[in-house]
């Protein structure tokens, strides 16, 4: 061989002195010869996958029963499964003896990878199913119901594309594409489409990427470093392109880029416990890591539970983070509009229109509350019907103007911060709270509506005859589009 012409020494040994050939011979020559051979770490491996598959759709067939569709996918699935490993090439396969997570064909080649990425979140209950094709038209639908009805839809996405795109209420990315690994998409029941959900702003997304080569926390997000530590890393990134904790800055990018993320968390075999850091007081929004490992229940019994949580927190309509997405919702679902100069972050907020004498007007805007009757001028004293709620934005604009004059607004306006009704002596406590002057105490009315109100931003006076009924002084109900809309009055 090519190997005994380079060294002849290396490959022979026990040398001896052969006196009929008058020199030195070996007594054992090393011959090499290479051949062919599927029987790699990788082909065992998915030799291993496909017959933890069929086991699985065996369980389905044995635990579901009733659910007909699903046993008949399962058969026909094992069915595949068994024909597949009868082929020749896996009878060729030996055994599995260790799991070769770092091997780059499993890592990297077509077919190798999605199904270890498929075995990476198999389950052993029949309660999952993967759909190995990636993108969002192959997604895995669930439903779940929880306590007292509520039940959520659930779609399971392998490696969907977030597109980038400019629409503030699209389940998109608004910066560049993203691929998580895996994606879960949640959403109330009551929506038929995902799609529907999101304009809603109803819909959360939880993104999982898989790191098979970590072995503990610290390759996935790095040690906690003090302040010249972090410096030292900043600098060493800068000089090797390459960054420590990069993953869980991944983790941030996807709850930051993609539009109505809840957390984006990895799973690793590594030998820790499970981390999530919350950026508020609740589960989510947050990013994480999760270690599974194969025969290991511990670990798979833990992100069940920590997803059983997420689903709660989800049909929990009354948590911190559903407050704050359905405000974001409700103020980005409408574009910015200007109205001869009034730039309205969202044009259909409320603008509360409210009469201030001449004598209480400076008072107003320095104690920072309006108040006004809280009943119309009507004969019957009904309550005055004004949309204000946490997610109304809703604005205080003053005006003067008499009951047949021109009316017009004061040069400013402020955000609500409460309203509430108060008898007219109940009112009058708070104002001398405030060291409001007993001269100018309300008095012609028995209830009011006191507006407490943020700093007050100066706004030229306008117009607004048209959008106040005739000889009124009762607080008006418009939108800001409406009130900017009407003319400037310089």
């Amino acid at each position: 061989s090519a190997d005994w012409l380079r060294n002849p020494a290396k490959m022979a040994r026990d040398w001896e002195f052969t006196s009929s050939a008058d020199r030195y011979l070996p007594a054992q020559v090393l011959d090499i010869r290479k051949e062919d051979s599927v029987d790699t770490a990788a082909n065992r491996f998915i030799k291993f996958a496909l017959l933890e598959f069929l086991e699985l759709c065996r369980e389905v067939e044995e635990k579901h029963p009733a659910a007909l569709s699903l046993v008949r996918e399962a058969k026909e699935l094992s069915a595949a499964l068994d024909a597949a490993l009868a082929q020749p090439f896996f009878r060729q396969l030996g055994s599995l003896s260790r799991l070769p997570l770092d091997n780059l064909t499993l890592q990297k080649r077509d077919g190798y990878r999605e199904i270890l990425r498929a075995w990476f979140l198999e389950t052993k209950n029949g309660e999952l199913v993967i759909n190995l094709k990636r993108g969002r038209k192959t997604c895995a639908p669930f439903t779940i119901t929880l306590g007292k009805g509520v039940v959520l839809r659930l779609h399971l996405y392998y490696e969907r594309t977030f597109q980038m795109q400019q629409g503030a209420t699209d389940a998109t990315s608004y910066s560049r594409q993203f691929r998580p690994d895996y994606t879960l998409a949640i959403f109330p029941a009551r929506f038929a489409k995902e799609q529907d959900a999101a304009e809603m702003g109803k819909i959360a997304y939880v993104h999982f990427d898989a790191k098979y080569r970590a072995e503990n926390m610290k390759m996935i997000f790095g040690a906690v470093l003090e302040d010249d530590e972090l410096d030292t890393e900043k600098q060493e990134s800068k000089a090797t392109s390459t960054y420590q904790r990069g993953d869980l800055l991944k983790m941030h990018t996807y709850n930051d880029a993609v539009r109505q993320t809840a957390g984006s968390y990895v799973l690793y075999p590594g030998s820790d416990t499970e981390t999530k850091l919350s950026k508020f007081h609740e589960i989510v929004p947050g990013v994480g890591a999760f270690v599974l490992k194969p025969g290991r229940a511990e670990y798979r019994n833990e992100l069940n539970k920590f997803l059983k949580d997420v689903f709660r927190h989800q049909a929990d309509q009354f948590t911190q983070y559903r407050h704050f997405t359905d405000v974001i919702h409700s103020t980005v679902q409408e574009a910015p509009n200007e109205g001869d100069g009034l730039q309205t972050w969202r044009p259909s907020a409320t603008c509360v229109l409210t009469y201030l004498k001449p004598e209480v007007r400076e008072l107003c805007k320095g104690k920072r509350l309006v108040y006004s009757r809280a009943l119309k001028d009507d004969g019957e004293r009904s309550p005055i019907r004004i949309q204000l709620g946490n997610l109304s934005g809703a604005v205080v604009c003053p005006y003067e103007g008499g009951r047949s004059t021109e009316k017009k607004s004061l040069s400013w306006l402020a955000s609500i911060l409460s309203c509430e009704m108060l008898s007219v002596e109940q009112l009058r406590k708070v104002l001398r709270d405030e060291e409001w002057p007993e001269d100018r105490m309300p008095s012609t009315a028995s209830a009011y509506l006191l507006f407490r109100l943020d700093e007050p931003s100066y706004e030229a006076s306008r117009l607004i005859t048209s959008i106040i009924p005739p000889g009124s002084y009762q607080a008006i109900s418009r939108t800001l589009l409406e009130f900017a809309n009407c003319p400037r009055a310089d």
